[in-house]
C-alpha cells in the first residue's frame, strides 16, 4: 500500500500555526523536535516549491502538537481547527466555487445532485490514497460519507475533516449542519451529517 499523504497546502497551514507557537514562546524548539521525527525538522524550516505532496504522518505530529498546546488535548479543538481551515480556503479562492454550488441547487432533490459531490471532491483532492463515497440521505443536509483505504488517516485528522465538512455543508446548504465521525473499522472512516437541531 502506498504511502498516505497531504496536500502541501493543507500541512504549510499547520506548519505556520506550530511556528507561531514556537515565536510566541508557547512552544520550545526542543519540545517541538522531540515531537517530529528527523526527516521532518526540515519542514519547518522550508517547505519545497516544487512538493506537491507530504507524508500525512508529518501533519499528523503537527496536529497533535497544536492540539496539545492550544487545544488541552480535546479532538473538539481539532474539530474547529477544521472549521477555521475552510474559513482560511475561503479567504483564498474557495468562497467562488461554493456560491457556484450554491447558485445551482434548483429544489431540494436538484441541489442533492448537484452541491452534495463538492462535500467528498475537496477531502479526497487534499489526501491520497483513499476512497471518499458519499451517501447522500433522505432529508436535504443528511448525508453519510465513507472512507475506505483510510488505515493511513490518523485519527487528528479525521477529527479535523470532520469540522472542515460541518463548516463545508453548512455554506453549501445555507443552514447549520452537525457533522459527526467514527472509525468503525481500521480501514474505514464515516462522517455523518445533519441539520442541527
Amino acid at each position: 500500500m502506498a504511502e498516505f499523504q497531504i496536500r502541501e497546502y493543507a500541512l504549510r497551514m499547520a506548519r505556520e500555526e506550530v511556528l507561531a507557537l514556537v515565536a510566541d514562546g508557547r512552544l520550545s524548539w526542543e519540545d517541538l523536535h522531540a515531537r517530529l521525527e528527523p526527516g521532518e525538522i526540515s519542514v519547518l524550516h522550508e517547505m519545497t516549491p516544487s512538493v506537491n505532496w507530504y507524508p500525512v504522518a508529518a501533519y499528523d505530529r503537527l496536529l497533535t502538537t497544536l492540539m496539545d498546546v492550544e487545544g488541552g488535548g480535546s479532538n473538539e479543538y481539532l474539530v474547529e481547527r477544521g472549521k477555521r481551515a475552510v474559513e482560511s480556503l475561503t479567504a483564498t479562492g474557495l468562497e467562488p466555487q461554493i456560491e457556484e454550488a450554491r447558485s445551482n441547487r434548483g429544489t431540494v432533490d436538484q441541489w442533492w445532485a448537484r452541491v452534495a459531490p463538492a462535500l467528498v471532491t475537496m477531502p479526497s483532492a487534499v489526501y491520497s490514497d483513499s476512497n471518499w463515497t458519499l451517501i447522500p440521505g433522505e432529508d436535504c443536509g443528511r448525508f453519510t460519507i465513507e472512507v475506505t483505504e483510510a488505515s493511513g488517516l490518523p485519527e487528528s485528522v479525521r477529527h479535523t475533516v470532520q469540522g472542515v465538512l460541518e463548516s463545508l455543508a453548512t455554506r453549501l446548504i445555507g443552514a447549520a449542519v452537525h457533522v459527526t465521525s467514527g472509525r468503525p473499522s481500521p480501514d474505514k472512516v464515516v462522517f455523518r451529517g445533519c441539520l442541527a437541531q
